[in-house]
């Protein structure tokens, strides 16, 4: 084994360490730990942000999330909702691709909370036609360009209760890959520079934000304070031998 996959066992290791001390529901985190075909795209970190807000986020209203992939986020949004019986999540997601619409619906079905998903296989601005739903989580992760970010949050927001929740993943604000240029564009946009919202914080790759009133204090300094925590530590590894 050379230098460098050792350490990055070993920084895994410590996230994971990280991740059992914060997480808050080992039950939803040993879940997500053995199912492998969930895909890693979002963190344990936000999963559980997630988990948190459709479980106890303010007010009465459908949890949206734009872009399902294989079920990972959906799951956590579900299984969070489910716990405390409030509403259902709407999955909104095209899923051309055969297998990983299947994909999609086994996972859900494995985690039982298919009674829990409504899955809505159409583009954005297809499944927003006839949705007439208030919103109180709205959770975007669907393409990742500019025009079609835009186009997410613009199409949703309208559904979203004041004191409601919008959570943007990907959102990098420094030193962030070109392909998520169009995704900090958007948000700075839409969100971050409108006075419709009010910017909460970031957990991870997620910014979130209230829609007029804050209503979440709980939730989000509980996530400011691990992001922090987060950073902090990874600060103190980057200066150790785990450094390359």
């Amino acid at each position: 084994m050379n230098i460098i996959n050792f350490k990055g066992k070993i920084r895994r290791i410590l996230q994971l360490l990280f991740t059992l001390v914060c997480f808050g529901d080992l039950k939803l985190l040993f879940y997500l730990l053995r199912v492998g075909e969930l895909g890693k795209l979002t963190s344990f970190i936000e999963s559980n942000f997630l988990y948190r807000c459709a479980r106890d986020g303010y007010g009465n209203g459908s949890i949206v999330e734009i872009g399902s992939f294989k079920g990972r986020t959906t799951i956590c949004l579900a299984l969070g909702s489910k716990l405390k019986g409030r509403e259902k999540i709407y999955a909104v997601d095209p899923l051309i691709d055969p297998q990983i619409r299947q994909q999609f619906t086994e996972n859900i079905k494995k985690a039982k909370v298919d009674d829990y998903v409504i899955p809505l296989f159409k583009k954005s601005e297809e499944a927003i036609s006839d949705f007439t739903a208030p919103t109180r989580l709205l959770f975007i992760d669907g393409c990742h360009e500019y025009e079609e970010v835009k186009k997410d949050i613009l199409l949703w927001k309208k559904h979203l209760i004041e004191g409601g929740i919008i959570a943007m993943h990907d959102y990098l604000p420094e030193n962030y890959p070109n392909f998520l240029a169009g995704v900090n564009k958007a948000v700075n946009e839409c969100i971050i520079n409108s006075d419709e919202f009010i910017v909460e914080g970031c957990i991870d790759s997620i910014l979130f934000a209230s829609k007029k009133r804050s209503k979440n204090k709980h939730l989000f300094e509980h996530a400011n304070k691990i992001n922090k925590l987060r950073a902090y530590l990874k600060s103190k590894m980057d200066k150790t031998l785990l450094r390359y």
